[in-house]
């Protein structure tokens, strides 16, 4: 949890420095549509292996289920928090959700809350 909020306070104290105007400018999908089927791909791999529907995974993070769709469908950008959180309710650290998750499920330990 501490690092996330070092990365978020990295983030913020980036923008600190960053002209009102150029924030203003930015597209609505800042990061890249691959990162977002990237991490939404893995999202869905991830839920599936442990058994979880988007509800239950919604209801773990305290979030939508529409909104576990979206991402699920890459239609929406994700904030570091509400990776976190994703991450938490899958039980994985929140990398994992940025790189390709066939080459981790072998290594990733059964979910000991779902029976």
């Amino acid at each position: 949890m501490e690092e996330i909020y070092g990365i978020q306070t990295v983030i913020w104290g980036w923008l600190a420095f960053v002209p009102t105007r150029t924030l203003v400018n930015m597209p609505t999908h800042t990061q890249s549509p691959e990162l977002r089927h990237v991490v939404g791909q893995n999202i869905r791999v991830y839920r599936a292996a442990k058994g979880l529907s988007q509800e239950a995974l919604a209801e773990r993070c305290g979030i939508k289920r529409t909104y576990v769709g979206a991402i699920e469908r890459a239609e929406v950008d994700l904030r570091v928090g509400t990776l976190a959180k994703i991450a938490r309710g899958l039980g994985i650290e929140a990398f994992r959700l940025l790189v390709a998750a066939e080459r981790q499920l072998s290594a990733l330990p059964p979910d000991p809350t779902h029976g």
